[in-house]
């Protein structure tokens, strides 16, 4: 995921293009969503460790979610607009870079097992 961080600052970039920022900008924004995920995955892999089902269970379908809500909530702050905006903005980059992951692990895994 981190070899993506470009490119998903780009697909930042390519649905916030009228909003005059540059793309370091893009790049620090993307940097800070990545940041936040990996922290919900280290506090997801912490519980994991306490062998306490429900409550990893419940984490693993409320990560997600939250996820979503953290990535909504960060591009309406960060590029304003309304909230119908930043919700078509989250999805098409969560969407579009989900495919990019499923992709890039399937060429990897192909590339690695010849």
């Amino acid at each position: 995921m981190f070899l993506l961080v470009p490119v998903s600052a780009l697909l930042v970039q390519i649905v916030t293009r009228r909003t005059g920022r540059n793309y370091p900008q893009h790049l620090y924004f993307t940097l800070h969503v990545h940041a936040a995920y990996f922290g919900l995955l280290a506090v997801t892999a912490l519980i994991g460790l306490l062998n306490v089902k429900t409550l990893s269970n419940a984490l693993s379908l409320i990560g997600p979610i939250l996820l979503i809500a953290y990535t909504l909530v960060a591009f309406h702050t960060a590029y304003g607009g309304r909230w119908r905006l930043a919700a078509g903005r989250t999805v098409f980059v969560l969407l579009t870079y989900t495919v990019m992951i499923v992709t890039a692990t399937v060429i990897t895994t192909v590339a690695l097992s010849r």
